[in-house]
């Protein structure tokens, strides 16, 4: 499983969201894994999803939450241009507020 490990130092915060929108040099999504949850939520097109052994199409309004440590990758249907939302969430940055 290391070897699909995505090393990022992009959450230096405890949330961060974004649009991804699919071009040749950062699509297709290959299978990787990090310590941080992210959910998706589709814009445009129709994208298949793998997380762990499970396989979903996912179509514009469609949301995939992947958990720490999951596997996951992301593929176009077509060669269209596919656009959908990202939060990612550093589950040990986030405070219960409590106190």
């Amino acid at each position: 499983m290391d070897r699909y490990y995505e090393y990022t130092d992009r959450l230096n915060t405890p949330i961060e969201a974004f649009t991804h929108i699919t071009y040749d040099y950062n699509f297709p999504i290959l299978p990787h894994w990090h310590y941080f949850m992210e959910i998706i939520y589709m814009i445009e097109g129709t994208a298949i999803m793998n997380c762990d052994d499970n396989t979903f199409v996912t179509e514009p309004g469609d949301m995939m939450l992947f958990l720490p440590y999951q596997v996951h990758s992301i593929y176009g249907v077509s060669n269209k241009t596919l656009k959908y939302y990202v939060l990612k969430f550093d589950m040990g940055k986030l405070s219960a507020g409590v106190g």
